[in-house]
C-alpha cells in the first residue's frame, strides 16, 4: 500500500489493498510480484539447510502464494486506460440539441435520432447500419426531432410481450406545429406504429412504464405557451389521458420505475412508476417567471378505461424557478434534482421514516447562486441538462448556464439543506449533455459544445484524459452495461465508439516509468480548485498529477471554486400556492 500511494497519481483510490482498475498500479503489481518471486527463491536458497528454518521458509513460501495469488488478481483486473481506444465510428445524419445516441438495455443496438427525425440502428459491436426509419411527412410539414429514445426491452415471461423503442418528431409548418410519437420494434426496427399528431412541439423524450404498456410525454402549444401531459396506450397508440396546463408550457419528464411509493401527498402505498417534470424556460427571457412542479403515477387498481386518470396528475406547489430539463430521479423514488433558474440546484431527498423531503413540499437541498452575477446566464437561465447521481447517490454531478461542470455534495444531515461544491471545471464552451458515471463511482465522463470529451476523477476532478470529437456536440451519449464503452455522435453526424476499459494488454498506450527519477510535476492548469468545507466520500489527494497527453484541442483551464450564497433575485411575480388555471 505504501508502494501504491507513495508512486502512483491515483492514490485516493487507494483505500485498501490492492487498488483495482488503475493502469499504474497494474504496473507497481507486475513489479511487485517479480521482487516477490525473486524474494521467495532467495528465501528457500538460504535457509533450506536447517529443518528448522526450511520449516519457515515454507510457511514463508505459502504466506507469499497467498499474496501473489492476490497480486495476479489485480492483473487480471479490467483497468482505466490512460486514453480511449476507438472500436467504430459510423456516419449518419446529424445528431443535434436533444438527440441521444443510446445503447439498448440488451447492448445489441445503438439508436441514434438525428435532428431530420431520423432514426438509425446501429449494431453495437461492428458499428455497421442495421436500419433507418424516418416518417413520412404530413403534406408539405417539414420533419425535424430534438428528442432522445426511450427502449423498452420486452419481458420473456409475458406471452407476446414485444421490445420496441420510441421516439418523437415535429412537423412544422407556420406558426401551428404538431408532434407525433414513433414506435419500431427492437432490435429489427421495423415500423409498430405513428401516433396521431399532437398539438404543438413535443419537449424531451418520451417515456415507456415498466411493463412496455404506455408511453407518456410533455408537448407544448399556442407558440410553446401552453404545456400538455399526454399519455399513450403502446399497442393501438390511442390517447389514454391528456392533461393541459394553460399557464405555462413544460420541460420533458422523467420517470422513475417501481418506487417504493409515490413520495408526495396522496401518493403513499403507489408503486407504479412515477413521473415528474415541471414548468419550462425560455432561454431568450431575462427574467424568472412562476413555475411550479408535477407528478403522475397511474392509480392503484386501475383497469384501462376506468374514469378520472386526469385527476392523478398532482400539482405539487408553486415554485419561485423554471427548468429546461428532466429531474434526476434516484433513492427508490424518494429523491429528484432539479437545474432550475439562475443557475442553480435544487433537490428533494426522503427516506423511510420521514417525511419531510416529499416532493410536495420545499426542497430540502439546494445550490444557490452568488447575488448580483455579472452573467444574464447567471441571473436568469437554468443549466440545460439533467443533474446526474453517483451511483451511491453522495454526490450530484451537472453542467451549469455557464461554461462551468460541478461536482456537489448531496446534504447528509437533516438540519442542512445548502449543496456544497466539492470541485468544479471551466470549460470552454456549454455542457449541454448529462454527464455519464462509471458503474465503480470512479470516474465521470463530461462532453462539452465545442466537442471535447472529458474523463474526470468523480471526488477529486484531476483529468484522466481529454478527447476531441469531430465537430460540436450537444446531444446525450451513453455506457454499455459492462461499463467499458462510450457511444458518442457530434452534430455532423459522426457517432464513434470508445473503449475506456479493459484488460492491461489491452491498454493503448505504454505504461509509463514505474521508478521516476524525481517526483512527477503537477499540472496547476489542470487541477480543479477543491473547496476546503465539503468533505467528499473518498478524501481528495494532493499527488500530483500525471503529464498531460498532446492532445489536438488544447485543455481546458480550471477555475476556482465560488461556494454560492444565498440569491437576493427576486422573481418577478409573487410566488402563490393557488393552482394554475386547467382545463
Amino acid at each position: 500500500l505504501i508502494l501504491y500511494t507513495t508512486l502512483c497519481h491515483n492514490s485516493q483510490h487507494h483505500e485498501a489493498p490492492p487498488p483495482l482498475h488503475c493502469s499504474h498500479c497494474v504496473t507497481l503489481t507486475t513489479t511487485i510480484t517479480t521482487i516477490l518471486h525473486s524474494l521467495s527463491a532467495l528465501t528457500t536458497k538460504k535457509l533450506k539447510k536447517s529443518a528448522y528454518f526450511s520449516t519457515m521458509a515454507l510457511s514463508f513460501k505459502i504466506l507469499l502464494t497467498g499474496v501473489l495469488f492476490l497480486v495476479s488478481q489485480v492483473v487480471a483486473e479490467d483497468v482505466y486506460f490512460d486514453m480511449p481506444t476507438e472500436k467504430w465510428d459510423q456516419k449518419v445524419q446529424p445528431v443535434g440539441d436533444g438527440n441521444a445516441v443510446q445503447i439498448s438495455p440488451d447492448g445489441k443496438i445503438v439508436y441514434v435520432t438525428s435532428t431530420d427525425g431520423t432514426l438509425t440502428g446501429l449494431d453495437a459491436g461492428s458499428g455497421d447500419i442495421k436500419f433507418t426509419y424516418r416518417p413520412p411527412p404530413i403534406d408539405d410539414f417539414t420533419i425535424t426531432c430534438s428528442s432522445g429514445v426511450s427502449i423498452y426491452p420486452g419481458n420473456a415471461s409475458v406471452a407476446n410481450d414485444t421490445a420496441y423503442a420510441v421516439y418523437s418528431v415535429v412537423d412544422e409548418l407556420g406558426i401551428n406545429p404538431t408532434s407525433r410519437v414513433v414506435a419500431v420494434s427492437h432490435p429489427e426496427g421495423t415500423l409498430s406504429w405513428i401516433s396521431t399528431s399532437l398539438d404543438g412541439v413535443a419537449a424531451g423524450t418520451p417515456q415507456i412504464t415498466n411493463d412496455g404498456k404506455f408511453v407518456f410525454l410533455t408537448h407544448n402549444s399556442q407558440a410553446e405557451t401552453v404545456g400538455h401531459f399526454t399519455g399513450l396506450i403502446y399497442d393501438t397508440p390511442h390517447v389514454l389521458l391528456s392533461y393541459i396546463d394553460i399557464t405555462n408550457p413544460f420541460a420533458g419528464p422523467a420517470v422513475f420505475h417501481n418506487p417504493m411509493e409515490g413520495y408526495y401527498r396522496d401518493g403513499d402505498d403507489n408503486t407504479n412508476d412515477i413521473f415528474l417534470w415541471a414548468h419550462s424556460h425560455n432561454q431568450q427571457d431575462e427574467t424568472v417567471g412562476e413555475g411550479a412542479t408535477f407528478a403522475f403515477q397511474i392509480p392503484v387498481g386501475y383497469n384501462l378505461g376506468d374514469p378520472g386518470l386526469k385527476d392523478a396528475v398532482v400539482y405539487l406547489d408553486s415554485r419561485g424557478w423554471q427548468t429546461n430539463s428532466p429531474p434526476a430521479i434516484g433513492n427508490k423514488g424518494r429523491t429528484c434534482f432539479y437545474s432550475v433558474s439562475r443557475n442553480e440546484f435544487r433537490g428533494w431527498i426522503g427516506d423511510d421514516n420521514d417525511t419531510i423531503g416529499k416532493f410536495h413540499k420545499k426542497a430540502n437541498a439546494d445550490l444557490k447562486q452568488t447575488p448580483n452575477a455579472a452573467s444574464p446566464l447567471e441571473r436568469f437561465s437554468p443549466p440545460l441538462n439533467t443533474p446526474v447521481l453517483g451511483k451511491n447517490e453522495s454526490m450530484v454531478f451537472a453542467g451549469r448556464a455557464t461554461n462551468k461542470f460541478s461536482a456537489m455534495q448531496v446534504p447528509s444531515q437533516r438540519n442542512e439543506t445548502a449543496m456544497t461544491i466539492i470541485w468544479e471545471i471551466e470549460t470552454t464552451s456549454l455542457v449541454k449533455s448529462s454527464a455519464v458515471v462509471t458503474k465503480d463511482d470512479m470516474y465521470v465522463f463530461v462532453t462539452e459544445s465545442e466537442g471535447v470529451v472529458y474523463a474526470l476523477d468523480m471526488n477529486t476532478g484531476i483529468e484522466l484524459w481529454t478527447m476531441p470529437l469531430t465537430a460540436p456536440h450537444s446531444s446525450e451519449f451513453s455506457m454499455n452495461e459492462q461499463g467499458d464503452m462510450l457511444y458518442i455522435g457530434d452534430t455532423a453526424g459522426n457517432v464513434v465508439a470508445w473503449r475506456f476499459r479493459g484488460s492491461p494488454s489491452a491498454a493503448p498506450s505504454p505504461m509509463p516509468s514505474l521508478l521516476p527519477s524525481s517526483v512527477p510535476s503537477g499540472r496547476p492548469s489542470l487541477s480543479p480548485s477543491i473547496t476546503s468545507n465539503p468533505t467528499p466520500a473518498i478524501a481528495p489527494s494532493v499527488s500530483p498529477s500525471r503529464s498531460p497527453s498532446k492532445q489536438p484541442v488544447p485543455a481546458p483551464t480550471f477555475g476556482k471554486v465560488t461556494v454560492p450564497t444565498e440569491s437576493t433575485e427576486p422573481p418577478t411575480t409573487t410566488s402563490s400556492t393557488s393552482r394554475p388555471a386547467l382545463t
